[in-house]
């Protein structure tokens, strides 16, 4: 995008302050600044990535020596501060938002004996091994947003601590309210406030590590739903879908724009031709179906194909050919004739 430099309603001594020196060009449209949301948030992208902090947090691939410095330097999470033990060495105390290596076995062999309905969710054992105790790396947006409304609440029950579980619980109920495809317009505010208390119960059982501008996002999910409607009409799952097709459509490499147009094009011309195809009634007599064409036409064809493009001159050839030729035009071209005549007569009598 452009940007570009604007000064407005800023004082000049107030610029090093707020260090603001440049604005989206979007900015110097007339009603850019009247619009009650400027940017529409992707709850398909939001989504996944706080599952994936989360599973993160969970598989202790974000647990580090930073990450307790942090809570130490804000004072919260006291029990998981670093501890020097009797060598003088500084030690990490277990996390409660760790699951420990047996928790991750357990959870990873619930997930992958999970049997969704076909086409609701795709096979999640390949990526949840029961050896694995890392956590899974090859997961789509879609095995996201499965994991959080549906897999991940009913399999953590019996792991963690209590307080983490009733967490993810409130976390998946939010997410499944702002992806449901039929909302009250009275359960907005309730579900608002409901959003900052998950915010604050995430807060209160893991780290300052999980809470990045994502996170924050949730709550603005709520109040743009008040404003824009539901989500399946702005999130990106149908666009990942469409690009999906459009890169199977690249035949050159070195230049995929050409091959994804040209490929459009084709899509859209069989797409009408289908749609005139269809309304022909299958009764009505095509052309070369009278006896004594059908005995000129072999029944084998003889030689090798090739293929070239037709001149506009060879075009208007043939096209003059088939209508001056065929026989389901004869009466066609007579009625033009008679009328052409008609139409002459009128024109000389008028003179």
């Amino acid at each position: 995008m452009v940007h570009v430099k604007r000064y407005y309603d800023v004082d000049d001594a107030r610029l090093p302050r707020l260090r603001l020196r440049r604005w989206s060009i979007l900015d110097q449209l007339p009603y850019w600044k009247h619009l009650q949301i400027h940017h529409l948030l992707d709850p398909m992208h939001i989504e996944a990535n706080v599952v994936k902090s989360l599973i993160k947090h969970l598989f202790s691939e974000k647990d580090n020596v930073r990450s307790r410095r942090a809570c130490e330097e804000f004072n919260v999470h006291p029990d998981t501060w670093m501890q020097i033990n009797e060598d003088g060495l500084e030690t990490m105390p277990s996390a409660p938002w760790v699951l420990r290596k047996e928790e991750r076995k357990v959870l990873c062999q619930r997930i992958s004996k999970i049997r969704f309905p076909t086409g609701f969710g795709s096979y999640l054992r390949k990526a949840f091994k029961t050896d694995k105790t890392t956590w899974p790396s090859d997961l789509t947006s879609h095995d996201f947003h499965i994991l959080l409304q549906h897999a991940l609440p009913t399999c953590l029950h019996g792991l963690a601590t209590p307080q983490l579980r009733e967490a993810v619980y409130d976390l998946s109920k939010l997410m499944r309210w702002v992806c449901s495809k039929k909302i009250h317009v009275f359960e907005i505010p309730q579900m608002d406030i409901f959003a900052a208390e998950t915010l604050c119960k995430l807060e209160r059982v893991l780290p300052l590590s999980f809470f990045d501008s994502q996170i924050h996002l949730l709550v603005h999910l709520v109040r743009e739903i008040s404003i824009c409607g539901p989500v399946h009409s702005r999130w990106m799952y149908w666009l990942e879908r469409y690009m999906k097709v459009i890169k199977n459509d690249v035949r050159q490499r070195a230049r995929p724009e050409g091959s994804m147009a040209e490929d459009h094009l084709h899509r859209e011309a069989m797409f009408f031709c289908s749609t005139i195809l269809a309304q022909i009634d299958p009764t009505s007599p095509l052309l070369f179906q009278e006896p004594d064409d059908a005995a000129e036409i072999p029944l084998k064809l003889i030689g090798a194909c090739t293929r070239r493009t037709l001149s506009l001159m060879e075009v208007d050839q043939i096209h003059n050919f088939v209508l001056h030729n065929s026989v389901l035009m004869e009466s066609w071209i007579e009625w033009y004739e008679e009328e052409k005549r008609t139409a002459a007569g009128e024109i000389n009598e008028t003179f």
